[in-house]
């Protein structure tokens, strides 16, 4: 067998040169594969290593919520209500979603100044706890991020970043220890996070002030309050598959303060409460009234201490109801053992009458919990 075989060659220069044209194209789009292909493999090395360099130290399954302004009417309110998360909502998602692995609170102030001595900052303050560094893990140069004893003991310390430590601290040098002014009170520097991911929560890392959330709120006059709920899901669990549940939770906070409200002033006025249900839209209490108070004094002792109690523990509820009146004017009474029937047919009736009250300003298309089509006639 012939290595070389020059008459092989020769008929193949023959036939190049015989079509010369076809022979150009041909020879062009081998070069145009050839570098089309080198250019995708470079191209997608290279957004691999842009979005690994964006996403740096942020958790990949994380889940962020946060809440706006309501964009359409309910039930009759207009659309653009304020309402807020509470710490209650950490503690009832923490123990009611076994699918959570984190659930961490942060609050956040824009568009601060920070003071050392003669120089200043204008970036951006962050309360958060401990666990907050498993949602974004920070890049600590000097001394360390905050822990569970600050946020307990509501220490006045804080983590700056990047661009914060080089503009306060133009000499150098390890920070910790420093005092820095914000907000007329001085905290303690005990980190620097050097973190570069460009995705962050609520403002850039470089140009943050990281503090506990515990002192933040204070320092804010924000109460229980939270901008923000940040999570992690544990493996093999998808924050898609849990959002319905969440949202169901977090608004049922309303429904189970109301129950302790109404036990607390029953309680007061020596009343039992032999069977309680709280609906949606309504409440059934079965009690048993002292016989020196009267019917319409307990219900509007009820209605209206509970009013005023339901505001004071969720002040978001005053842009919903601006003229503070939490319950409808009617109310329906009878004594157990006769009647049934006529009470039964009440509440159907009164429920029915709400809900004809609401579409006369509203048609529901679609549930705004579960995203299901509201069936017909409801």
């Amino acid at each position: 067998m012939r290595l070389f075989n020059s008459d092989r060659f020769a008929e193949i220069a023959d036939t190049i040169t015989r079509n010369k044209s076809r022979s150009l194209l041909t020879g062009f789009g081998i070069f145009w594969g050839v570098f089309m292909l080198i250019i995708l493999i470079g191209g997608g090395q290279g957004l691999k290593e842009m979005l690994s360099a964006n996403f740096e130290g942020f958790a990949t399954n994380a889940g962020i919520m946060a809440t706006e302004k309501t964009s359409k009417p309910y039930k009759g309110f207009r659309k653009g209500r304020v309402w807020s998360f509470t710490m209650k909502d950490i503690a009832r998602l923490r123990a009611m979603v076994p699918e959570l692995d984190v659930v961490t609170p942060m609050i956040g102030s824009w568009n601060d100044t920070f003071f050392r001595g003669d120089r200043k900052f204008s970036g951006f303050c962050q309360g958060v706890e401990a666990d907050y560094r498993r949602i974004q893990e920070p890049k600590i140069r000097y001394g360390r991020f905050l822990n569970e004893m600050d946020v307990r003991h509501e220490r006045h310390v804080c983590v700056i970043g990047r661009k914060v430590y080089e503009t306060l601290f133009p000499e150098g040098g390890d920070p910790c220890g420093e005092m820095i002014l914000y907000k007329n009170s001085w905290y303690k520097v005990v980190g620097v996070d050097f973190s570069l991911g460009n995705i962050n929560i609520g403002g850039p890392a470089d140009e943050s002030l990281v503090v506990p959330v515990s002192v933040l709120r204070k320092v804010m006059n924000r109460g229980e309050e939270v901008d923000i709920i940040c999570t992690t899901m544990k493996p093999g669990a998808k924050f898609s598959e849990v959002k319905g549940k969440l949202r169901q939770i977090i608004y049922r906070q309303i429904s189970a303060d109301i129950g302790q409200i109404i036990r607390t002033l029953c309680a007061r006025k020596g009343i039992t409460i032999i069977e309680a249900a709280a609906l949606p839209d309504h409440i059934h209490l079965y009690v048993e009234i002292p016989p020196k108070y009267s019917v319409s004094e307990i219900v509007g002792y009820l209605k209206g201490k509970s009013s005023l109690m339901i505001f004071d523990r969720h002040a978001n509820l005053k842009y919903k109801y601006g003229n503070r009146h939490f319950w409808c004017r009617g109310y329906y009474v009878d004594t157990v053992g006769r009647n049934e029937k006529t009470i039964k047919e009440y509440v159907r009736n009164q429920l029915q009458e709400d809900i004809a009250s609401d579409q006369m300003c509203l048609k529901e298309f679609k549930d705004p919990f579960t995203g299901e089509p509201v069936a017909k006639g409801k």
